[in-house]
């Protein structure tokens, strides 16, 4: 009898699940590797073959999937939405990151704008940096922005210098994309069930308890009712009415 869904297993033990892998999670998140260089070595020799022949007038992200496309360009392209969804922006000058559809907030303000504002006239970071001095225009961005994403955007440190800005793999502190950072950022994608967050801290502390492992995984099935005491059974109607 299955107690429970495979997916269910997979779900990281703070919330809930076993932490078994999801061997088609991971398998996207190798994919998304590639997909990565292509991003920040956009001159090596494999991802120029690859721009000429299915994306040679579009970037990467409006890149679309062609006729009969290789085997690696159909996984890579399988791979882009796993980008999109952790990938964001150091701000350099500001040129090639759009205010309203890129990720370049902090993390913890969210990684973009949500609220939407009547200013329609700034669509670039690099209109609200005053290029000379290096700095934020704070008036031209209070303006524009509520209390919270104005603080957020005034901590954004900027360089001393005029850089390039720069992809980077927000789930990570070195900005770098790996295939355990792609792979947690899918796992707990769809883990936003309420109950599962509203007991993350007494998940955590079970499996932290200093027991045999098989008692830590005893109480787990107790938590979600898998032991198959003739209750159980009897309604999940495999059993007849319970002694």
């Amino acid at each position: 009898m299955h107690w429970c869904k495979w997916s269910d297993l997979c779900k990281p033990k703070d919330l809930g699940g076993l932490g078994f892998r999801d061997l088609c999670k991971f398998n996207v998140a190798l994919l998304a590797k590639q997909g990565w260089r292509f991003l920040i070595k956009p001159e090596s020799l494999v991802a120029r073959i690859f721009k000429a022949k299915y994306f040679p007038h579009r970037d990467f992200w409006n890149a679309r999937i062609g006729n009969y496309p290789s085997y690696v360009w159909k996984s890579t392209f399988a791979a882009r939405k796993l980008l999109e969804e952790g990938m964001g922006w150091k701000v350099g000058s500001g040129t090639k990151i759009n205010v309203w559809r890129d990720n370049w907030l902090p993390r913890r303000a969210g990684g973009r704008i949500h609220k939407t504002t009547a200013n329609n006239s700034i669509s670039m970071v690099s209109e609200l940096i005053d290029q000379a001095q290096q700095r934020w225009k704070e008036d031209v961005i209070t303006s524009i922005f509520d209390a919270e994403e104005a603080a957020a955007i005034l901590c954004i440190p900027l360089p001393r210098s005029v850089e390039e800005d720069k992809v980077v793999w927000m789930g990570d502190c070195t900005g770098e994309y790996s295939v355990r950072g792609g792979y947690r950022v899918l796992i707990n994608s769809g883990n936003t069930n309420e109950n599962s967050l509203h007991n993350t801290e007494v998940y955590r502390k079970l499996w932290l308890l200093d027991i045999p492992a098989k008692s830590k995984t005893t109480i787990w099935r107790m938590m979600y009712n898998f032991i198959p005491t003739p209750h159980i059974l009897y309604n999940r109607r495999i059993a007849f009415v319970p002694t």
